[in-house]
């Protein structure tokens, strides 16, 4: 593969999208950070707050 081939473009595009969303959900874990969130429950000792679920449904959502 050349630095230039239809392969390393498409890889770097969605290298690009993945980082993107990955940020997105980050911004929306850290707005929940300190802010005494609602958690769950969802096995034992594992706990999830509606912050990890509103990143998991936005990636989800984006990258299906």
């Amino acid at each position: 593969m050349t630095p230039t081939s239809p392969q390393v473009r498409e890889r770097l595009t969605m290298t690009r999208a993945f980082t993107a969303v990955a940020r997105e959900a980050a911004s929306i874990l850290k707005s929940g950070y300190r802010t005494r969130p609602r958690a769950e429950e969802k096995g034992e000792n594992d706990l999830v707050t509606e912050f990890d679920r509103w990143s998991q449904d936005l990636i989800l959502g984006r990258l299906g």
